[in-house]
């Protein structure tokens, strides 16, 4: 499991909580669903937001125990040795998952303390629910994988060198990927090592002794660094051939969106933290957990006002927030609401969610108390961002290498298609879902039979990798000539996916190329 802590909250209702009273006064504050249940697991309190995030009354929940609630939760016996481990110092997090009325389960972020409760050792939890997390996770893994199979669909760049004069050779695509001007020739493969990484050098030099040693395909990663000052990611297969092992050639791929992709999904999600503050209108004053001055990056020394909290908001949401605070302390706002904002702070920009619950007003109408929670959301919104930037990449690697990809459901035969198929169709794009029939409405007439027996066996249900070429004919009516990737082995993703390149200028050159060879020169 993955552990989280939320201390802050935790210790001040160890502190505040004297009677039964204040201690469901305290948790009804908070926005994560919160339980006290006794040493064998009975649940003894909740608050609104646990009761609404499972279904139950309060009156059904005293009755259950948190096996009920956790299927996934160790048995009595184990439970008591994660509960006896737990002291009023020492928290425990873990994930797990909860069980609704309906019996529809979901994941959540679980934060153990001990604390006592009519002088007896309880066991207080705090709930998130995290399934937003986990879809964002798993929206960014499934791009991910598509912008690999774009990756490995387009040929960037390929090199030959003698073994004897130890001269190269390179595609145009390869002076690309150097940054590097067709005019800055590269002729011996020390002035390719000049453009290694100082850190890869020794594994290069490695790899090249394999290439001489033996004589099989291999492929390896490494850094460069271009003409132009950029790291890059390089995924190298080279392939020496000839008896005598005279000249080698191979491919270079430039992997670094997909190395930077992969870098931020093994990022650890940061620890989730929450705290409480209440706001008294008639001294305009602050009380706040250790935990929320934390978040706010307050010190405990200091008086915390509305000027406190006015300048460390980031000038760009200071509008919203000061319009928020003015019609909450008028009385126009009384009702429960939350607002998101960044601190004011260089680097990094930090979010904040504040909850805050209904308010207290006095005989005029005015605020008199306002309480709420605040928690760091910043894991969150850089999810949303990785998901922009990670679609964003995949539909500028397909529109240069004119590829299309497509994502299918094989128990539904439903899927759908991303912007760089549509374009190769000249559709433009619709959001509906489609199945095999809708691409095969395309297929040029001629081709259509091999086509269908293609699919039969792409779709067969055997794991195996697929290449097919053939022609279609556009909604514009223009004869285009694609290539096929599709990839049933995958188990990154359950669905079935694949890409559709366009080779038609490729196509097209080869023509070109042999109606050259063959016209008698005169």
């Amino acid at each position: 499991c993955s552990y989280m802590l939320i201390h802050g909250i935790s210790a001040d209702i160890t502190v505040l909580m004297q009677t039964r009273e204040h201690l469901k006064e305290i948790i009804q504050f908070a926005p994560s669903a919160i339980f006290l249940h006794d040493l064998k697991g009975n649940i003894v309190l909740s608050n609104r937001q646990g009761e609404k995030s499972l279904g139950y009354s309060q009156y059904e929940l005293q009755s259950k125990t948190v096996f009920d609630l956790d299927p996934k939760f160790p048995k009595l016996r184990e439970a008591e040795k994660i509960w006896k481990e737990i002291s009023a110092e020492s928290n425990k997090s873990l994930e797990s998952e909860h069980m609704r009325k309906d019996g529809s389960r979901f994941p959540v972020e679980i934060s153990l303390s001990k604390v006592k409760y009519e002088k007896e050792d309880h066991i207080l939890a705090f709930v998130k629910d995290i399934t937003e997390r986990k879809e964002a996770e798993e929206k960014i893994k499934k791009h991910a994988t598509l912008l690999n199979v774009a990756q490995e669909a387009a040929n960037f760049g390929t090199w030959t060198i003698d073994s004897q004069s130890g001269l190269v050779k390179w595609s145009a695509g390869m002076y690309t990927l150097f940054e590097l001007e067709p005019e800055d020739r590269l002729r011996t493969y020390d002035e390719f090592f000049r453009y290694v990484h100082p850190e890869e050098k020794e594994a290069i030099i490695e790899a090249s002794s394999k290439m001489g040693d033996e004589k099989s395909v291999y492929s390896h990663d490494f850094r460069i660094i271009t003409a132009k000052g950029t790291i890059k990611y390089i995924h190298a297969v080279t392939d020496p051939t000839g008896e005598d092992l005279s000249e080698a050639f191979g491919t270079f791929q430039d992997v670094t969106m997909l190395k930077e992709n992969e870098r931020k999904l093994k990022e650890a999600q940061k620890i989730a933290k929450i705290g409480w503050w209440s706001f008294d209108a008639t001294t305009g004053v602050y009380d706040m957990s250790e935990e929320a001055l934390t978040l706010f990056e307050l010190s405990s020394d200091e008086e915390v006002t509305l000027e406190t909290i006015t300048k460390i908001v980031h000038p760009d949401d200071l509008q919203r927030v000061k319009e928020l605070i003015t019609r909450k302390i008028s009385g126009e706002v009384t009702s429960a609401h939350s607002i998101e904002f960044r601190l004011n702070k260089p680097g990094k920009p930090k979010w904040l969610l504040t909850d805050s619950q209904p308010s207290t007003v006095n005989e005029t109408g005015l605020l008199k108390i306002a309480t709420g929670i605040v928690q760091d959301i910043t894991e969150r919104k850089e999810a949303e961002a990785k998901i922009i930037r990670s679609s964003t990449m995949l539909r500028a690697a397909q529109k240069t290498a004119k590829i299309g990809s497509w994502i299918r459901d094989p128990e539904t035969n439903i899927g759908e298609w991303s912007e760089g198929l549509y374009a190769i169709l000249d559709l433009p794009p619709d959001n509906q879902p489609k199945q095999t029939v809708d691409f095969m409405a395309y297929v040029h007439p001629e081709d259509l039979p091999g086509r269908q027996q293609k699919a039969a066996e792409m779709f067969s249900g055997e794991k195996a990798v697929f290449t097919d070429e053939f022609r279609v004919v556009s909604a514009r009516g223009v004869i285009k000539h694609v290539q096929t990737f599709i990839d049933t082995t995958t188990e990154r993703v359950p669905e079935v996916f694949g890409t559709v390149q366009d080779v038609t200028e490729i196509k097209e050159n080869e023509r070109k190329l042999k109606e050259s060879d063959i016209r008698p020169s005169s």
